[in-house]
C-alpha cells in the first residue's frame, strides 16, 4: 500500500474524528520518517466505538472485507480492487482507561506467534503501540484474569521476546541451524511435549532475524550467522 493512500486514509479518518494507531511496517517507517520497503498492507488499531464509521468510510471508497478463516470481529482485513489491504485490530478503552488486549497479551498462558500468519516484527510493533496508549489502568487479555499495572505487563512481554531472541541468536552462533536444534538449546525450561509449538515460535524469531540482517537462511532451510 503506497504512502499517498495511507496518508489519504489517515486524513479522512481524522476528519471523521476517528483515531487510529498505525502498526506494523508502516508504523516503523512513520517513526523513521522514511519508507524503507514496499508494504503489502497497512496495519492499524482503532477503538471498537469507531468501527461503524471506519467501515462506512472504507466501503464507500470501494473496500470490502476479505474472507479469511482467521478473521474475527476484532481482527479483520479490508481490501479494494487496486490491491490495497488494511489489517484492522480493534481495541476497547473505557473512560477509566481499561483496555482489552485481545490475544496480544493474555492473563494466563503465553502467546504463540506462528508463521506465516504470525509475524514477530509486527507483533513486537503492536506491543509498542499498545504501550503508547495513554491512561491504561487495567488490561483484559483474550483469556485469563484481568491484569493490573498494564504498562508493566506490556514491558514484561517485550523484554521476554527480546531475551528469547538474544538466546536464539546465541544458539545460531553456537551452530544450531534449524528450529528443532535451536529449541533443544534454548527451551530447556519447558516440557518436550510443547517443543513442536516452540519450534514455530523460534521460526517466527528467525524470520525476524533474517529481516534484520542478523541471520541468513540457506537453500537447505538452515539458519546461519550473517
Amino acid at each position: 500500500m503506497e504512502a499517498p493512500a495511507v496518508l489519504a486514509l489517515y486524513n479522512a479518518l481524522e476528519n471523521l474524528g476517528v483515531q487510529i494507531w498505525v502498526d506494523g511496517g508502516w508504523g516503523v517507517d512513520a517513526l523513521l520518517e522514511n519508507e524503507t520497503r514496499v508494504h503489502k498492507d497497512l496495519d492499524i488499531a482503532l477503538q471498537e466505538k469507531d468501527v461503524p464509521k471506519f467501515r462506512q468510510l472504507l466501503e464507500s471508497s470501494g473496500y470490502k472485507e476479505i474472507k479469511l478463516e482467521i478473521a474475527r470481529p476484532h481482527n479483520f482485513v479490508l481490501g479494494d480492487s487496486k490491491g490495497h489491504e488494511i489489517d484492522v485490530h480493534v481495541i476497547v478503552l473505557d473512560e477509566q482507561g481499561n483496555g482489552i488486549g485481545d490475544d496480544n497479551i493474555v492473563g494466563l498462558g503465553s502467546v504463540l506467534i506462528d508463521p506465516p500468519q504470525g509475524n514477530m516484527s509486527d507483533y513486537l510493533n503492536s506491543l509498542q503501540r499498545m504501550r503508547a496508549l495513554p491512561n491504561l489502568s487495567v488490561l483484559f487479555g483474550g483469556h485469563g484474569p484481568a491484569m493490573a499495572n498494564p504498562y508493566n505487563k506490556i514491558d514484561e512481554y517485550i523484554a521476554h521476546r527480546h531475551e528469547r531472541e538474544a538466546h536464539i541468536l546465541q544458539a545460531v552462533h553456537s551452530g544450531a541451524a534449524t528450529p528443532k536444534e535451536i529449541v533443544a538449546h534454548v527451551y530447556t525450561d519447558v516440557s518436550p511435549k510443547v517443543h513442536p509449538m516452540a519450534e514455530r515460535a523460534v521460526l517466527a524469531h528467525l524470520e525476524k532475524l533474517v529481516a534484520d540482517g542478523l541471520v541468513v537462511r540457506n537453500d537447505h532451510e538452515q539458519y546461519l550467522t550473517a
